[in-house]
């Protein structure tokens, strides 16, 4: 008879759900740095704020078709240049941007952010 691999006694079967959550909250906050949780909120921000909007056009509809897709540009746009931000801070990630200061990565997010909404305010009409 076989045995199976994950059995009934390992440790992580036995730990609920809330707990691992509970883990998981506490190792972030104790090894992420407050500017990369500062980066984190604001991307859990652009999130929601997104998932509200197709939310909101699921129920009612999209009738000025140029405000959903501009609302949208701006959404997906600001979530990509957030996790690029984050991405070049994270200490950890060092080695993959050698030459790169934070400060310059911050510059990088606030022109590519104007950009963004001159796209979306361009595309409004």
């Amino acid at each position: 008879k076989k045995k199976n691999k994950m059995s009934n006694n390992s440790p992580a079967s036995q730990k609920s759900f809330f707990e691992i959550l509970g883990e998981l909250k506490s190792q972030y906050t104790k090894k992420t740095s407050k500017k990369l949780m500062l980066i984190d909120a604001f991307l859990l921000y652009a999130f929601i704020t997104g998932i509200l909007q197709i939310g909101y056009v699921g129920l009612v509809g999209s009738f000025p078709k140029n405000s959903f897709y501009s609302g949208l540009i701006v959404f997906v746009g600001l979530f990509v240049l957030g996790v690029s931000l984050r991405k070049q801070v994270n200490p950890d990630c060092s080695n993959d941007f050698p030459n790169l200061i934070p400060e310059r990565a911050f510059v990088d997010f606030i022109i590519g952010s104007i950009i963004c909404f001159i796209v979306c305010v361009n595309y409004m009409g």
